[in-house]
């Protein structure tokens, strides 16, 4: 038999170890460990957070909302009136240069910087982009960045993306430039969308590492893009008044006799 000491000793091992259990059972149930929720609506997160959603895969497509965009006051229409465009919130359009069809700054110093031209379409083999065909466009731009002359090499590939109403085709590079006798390496996040028959660019230029602190400015250019072949939808209700059937006019001919005098 036991004695009463060893006795007592077991049973207080006993509820030791249970306790012990009863704890790291605990903790298992209610710490935070459970997996975080995909986003309810089922868009990718660019959709609810576009300054602080990662890149998306090249193919995927991405829409960002126009209400989450800084979208500002609009500018006269620009390109020979192909175009209208706003300026982000905060940002300012310094003296016109030739160049470009809208400079923008978001202060006094060169970068960051929002550079939009424009050039004829005479190579994406599309009439009217739409969020149906971006897909296509991206490639098209894709294809384009590789068969350059001088092979332009992206650090963000190119992918399709649907910003306010506007679809583009998006992707970063990086250039060095000459500013004040001194090179500089700029990143530069290039937007290509379609309209009025020219290919236009949005791009926004800014400090290595800091591209994501400006890039919905760039989006909401492209968001605000109105072209001059842009017409709304036919709302107007069709005519649904019968044809006019009422008989023709039957009234006999005049059958008076010819004057015989």
């Amino acid at each position: 038999m036991l004695s009463r000491n060893h006795a007592s000793h077991l049973l207080n091992s006993f509820w030791a170890l249970w306790l012990t259990c009863a704890f790291v059972g605990c903790l298992a149930g209610c710490g935070g460990t459970d997996p975080v929720p995909a986003p309810a609506n089922g868009q990718p997160a660019e959709t609810q957070t576009p300054a602080n959603s990662a890149p998306a895969e090249a193919g995927a497509l991405r829409i960002v909302a126009a209400e989450t965009l800084p979208i500002g006051d609009y500018l006269p229409p620009l390109d020979e009136g192909r175009v209208e465009l706003a300026v982000p919130e905060g940002w300012s359009v310094p003296s016109r240069d030739r160049r470009y069809v809208v400079k923008m700054l978001e202060s006094s110093t060169s970068y960051p910087r929002l550079l939009v031209t424009s050039t004829p379409d005479d190579w994406s083999g599309i009439s009217e982009l739409t969020d149906g065909n971006v897909g296509e466009f991206a490639a098209a731009v894709a294809e384009r960045l590789e068969s350059a002359e001088k092979k332009i090499e992206v650090i963000e590939p190119v992918i399709p993306m649907v910003l306010g109403d506007r679809p583009v085709a998006r992707y970063v590079r990086r250039t060095r430039f000459k500013d004040d006798n001194k090179s500089i390496v700029v990143e530069r996040q290039i937007l290509v969308t379609l309209g009025a028959g020219q290919i236009y660019e949005v791009d926004l230029q800014s400090p290595v590492g800091r591209l994501t602190a400006y890039r919905d400015a760039a989006y909401a250019v492209a968001a605000s893009m109105k072209f001059a072949n842009d017409t709304p939808p036919d709302t107007t209700p069709p005519d649904t008044t019968p044809p006019d059937t009422a008989p023709a006019d039957t009234a006999p001919a005049d059958t008076a006799p010819a004057d015989t005098a």
